[in-house]
């Protein structure tokens, strides 16, 4: 009989302390909604991205460095992690090849452009210019330029400034071309213009006309000039006196066969020179 009652009390002891458990739960809602919300929970911490994801998600410099620091923290907690957690090595390893890929996704274009006296307006004014990955095809059908031109900009370069600078002499172009591409100028004043820059500004004269004293870059430059309309023998043309394009059209083509070096080949090119002049 003893042990009757014993049995008994123990069942009345469990039942009255599920009734409380019941009651308690009822007069605490946080109780009932941290019993219901747990294993959701559970659930979305195991929900990583997939590498492809967060590699995609990277498309400006600010979004690398997001992913950088993301990289960081679990990385921290994966060295720091005191037992095996199969969650946090694979989103550490998730988020490590992930920032190691879009270090080197490239995220800008920058505009090198081959070094021309007659540059375009618009290439000058986007030399050098770091252009994000997103503008980069409209503004490259806008001015131009070849693959090679248009340098490629990695996320880690970026950060490591791993890209040109522009140089000391660029900015002397636009003021070479102002001088040069003034109608109101005669070719003779643009010369002495030209001579008179070439003073103040000694790298860009050592970068377009290497050698020359800046009293000569006047006469090499309307050499040049010269020569694009396809003047042959351009620095015997100069000698005879023909030292613009406009004397030029003052050439006698029959006396020009009595010329050493006139053969019959430069003559044609000559008349077509000459040709091109009255278009121009």
């Amino acid at each position: 009989m003893t042990i009757f009652y014993i049995i008994l009390a123990l069942v009345g002891f469990f039942v009255l302390f599920g009734v409380i458990g019941t009651i308690q739960e009822k007069n605490n809602p946080k109780l009932k909604e941290s019993k219901s919300t747990k294993k959701p929970q559970s659930r979305t911490n195991k929900t990583l991205p997939t590498v492809q994801q967060l590699v995609d998600e990277v498309k400006t410099i600010e979004d690398f460095k997001k992913l950088r620091t993301a990289f960081y923290r679990a990385e921290k907690s994966y060295k720091n992690s005191q037992t095996d957690n199969p969650q946090i090595e694979k989103k550490y390893r998730i988020y490590d090849d992930a920032f190691w890929k879009t270090s080197d996704k490239t995220l800008y274009r920058q505009f090198v452009p081959h070094l021309d006296l007659n540059m375009s307006k618009d290439k000058i004014e986007n030399a050098y210019k770091i252009i994000p990955i997103s503008e980069y095809e409209t503004i490259r059908n806008e001015i131009g330029g070849t693959e090679y031109e248009w340098t490629e900009i990695s996320a880690n370069d970026f950060i490591e400034k791993e890209f040109e600078k522009k140089p000391m002499y660029f900015d002397s172009l636009s003021k070479f071309q102002n001088i040069t591409n003034n109608d109101e100028k005669t070719y003779e004043e643009k010369i002495e213009l030209i001579n008179e820059f070439a003073k103040s500004n000694k790298p860009f004269v050592d970068e377009f006309f290497h050698g020359l004293k800046p009293n000569e870059l006047g006469i090499e430059w309307i050499k040049e000039r010269l020569q694009e309309f396809g003047i042959p023998m351009v620095d015997k043309v100069y000698e005879l006196g023909y030292t613009t394009p406009k004397k030029v059209l003052e050439i006698d083509i029959v006396e020009m066969k009595n010329i050493s070096g006139f053969g019959p080949k430069k003559i044609e090119q000559l008349k077509q020179a000459i040709e091109r002049i009255k278009t121009a």
